[in-house]
């Protein structure tokens, strides 16, 4: 490109940057205020967070955003963002899953702090990586848009959970973001800005949902749920009707099976119905369900109601109770299915006899999954054959290799310190029989729970 095209490609974007940022401004100004509010309301404090960035030739600038951690935070912690960053408050959440957060950088476009395209801006935290062909990088205006933040829409689910943030993204991540920076602005123009900004646009929007999560795990879940929300309604019409309704009342029950699940289901997951995977359904889950589903119905039927004043009221009642139980006794038999298959594969592994009986012992065995605990041994007689905490004393230490026999164990857990010479037989014998010896108060934490 020669100096001349250039010059006229500087002109070019700095006027498309004055215009569409103030345009922007203008057009998210409504929005913007709403914002300001939820942030304040959410965590009082400043709602704009103000941070420095390496701008053109490294130069440093401030960079304006909505504030998604508490105010007192200020740079603590990595200085990239995590999936589900628990330093985030509710509405920071969402705005960074949006990107709403960004929307005052608009104001740093119209200073001249930024390009609406550019390479992202920096933190001066990595200043440094800044060196040999990656220092090219520093040449151009960062941007809001760029090639980057569609490859990257998500980038915090980029990082690998076993390994610190900041060096996956040192190592693997900023090398990949300059090369294509580097890769576009060499040839970057006027035009491809705007469809960058356009493609920019619609990645912001798409990118809200991961798809591949979405379509591999997720979507069977919305399916089903949508289904049984239809069967729901279907099965309260046929049952208020003592069969198929007729004329208008049949065609309130057709429109009623596309309406409901499309509007139930979303509220279900605003509501947070689908925030736990299905096997971990519990009773707060099921709280919430309840809530969010009896609140989210009463809304839809008075729609309902507006839309279709012939409806029968009684079809509110029917329906809510038919919908509570088709859609929480499935998530109820997931959990069963569930505990089931776990107690299944640790009862494989796992077959635990607890020496001890007294407060300690019945304090532990509450903690130990029954299929795991085959009972208590102790030394006291007037316990032999005695149940504690719901599981027998079968016996005493001369009693274990008549125990082995009738209920095998692979794990013994003594729940005193023991003398030396008592420590010394019950090693070996669990090395002649291989079962793993564990001395509860020698082992840490547990050390401190047992001297309290």
């Amino acid at each position: 490109m020669t100096a001349a095209n250039r010059n006229l490609n500087s002109i070019c974007k700095r006027a498309l940057d004055i215009a569409l940022s103030a345009i922007g401004l203008i057009i998210a100004a409504p929005l913007m205020g709403l914002i300001c509010a939820a942030v304040w309301l959410d965590s009082p404090g400043p709602v704009i967070f103000a941070q420095e960035r390496l701008g053109l030739k490294g130069k440093h600038f401030k960079i304006y955003k909505f504030r998604k951690f508490p105010p007192n935070w200020g740079d603590e912690g990595p200085a990239v963002t995590a999936n589900f960053d628990v330093r985030m408050t509710r509405v920071g959440a969402i705005l960074e899953r949006t990107k709403l957060d960004e929307l005052p950088q608009l104001w740093n476009i119209l200073k001249g702090d930024m390009s609406l395209v550019g390479p992202r801006p920096e933190s001066p935290r990595f200043a440094d990586l800044f060196k040999d062909d990656y220092a090219k990088v520093l040449e151009y205006v960062p941007g809001l848009f760029g090639p980057n933040q569609i490859i990257f829409r998500n980038e915090c689910e980029m990082y690998a959970p076993d390994q610190d943030m900041e060096t996956c993204y040192r190592e693997v991540l900023f090398p990949r973001k300059a090369e294509k920076d580097l890769s576009y602005f060499q040839r970057a123009n006027c035009l491809t800005d705007l469809v960058l900004i356009l493609k920019g646009m619609w990645i912001t929007i798409a990118g809200l949902v991961n798809w591949q999560v979405f379509l591999g795990r997720d979507a069977r879940v919305f399916a089903l749920d949508a289904f049984l929300i239809a069967a729901s309604w279907f099965l309260a019409n046929a049952l208020w009707f003592s069969g198929l309704p007729e004329s208008l009342c049949f065609k309130i029950m057709i429109n009623g099976l596309m309406i409901i699940p499309a509007l139930l289901v979303p509220a279900m997951a605003i509501g947070g119905c689908y925030s736990h995977p299905p096997q971990y359904f519990s009773l707060h889950d099921a709280l919430r369900l309840v809530f969010v589903l009896i609140s989210s119905w009463l809304a839809i039927f008075i729609l309902l109601i507006g839309l279709y004043r012939n409806i029968s009221l009684y079809l509110a009642p029917l329906t809510g109770v038919i919908f509570l139980a088709f859609l929480s006794v499935p998530r109820v038999l997931r959990r069963i299915s569930w505990e089931r298959s776990q107690a299944k594969k640790q009862n494989n592994y796992n077959r635990i006899a607890l020496y001890g009986a007294g407060r300690v012992g019945i304090a532990i065995a509450q903690l130990i999954k029954n299929g795991n605990l085959i009972g208590f041994l102790d030394d006291d007689p007037n316990l032999k054959g005695k149940m504690v905490g719901g599981k027998q004393v079968l016996g005493y230490e001369s009693d274990i290799m008549t125990i082995l026999k009738a209920r095998p164990f692979n794990e013994l857990w003594i729940t005193f310190v023991p003398s030396d010479v008592k420590l010394s037989r019950l090693r070996m014998l669990c090395l002649q029989q291989n079962i793993r010896l564990y001395i509860l108060p020698c082992i840490e934490p547990l050390s401190q729970v047992f001297q309290r």
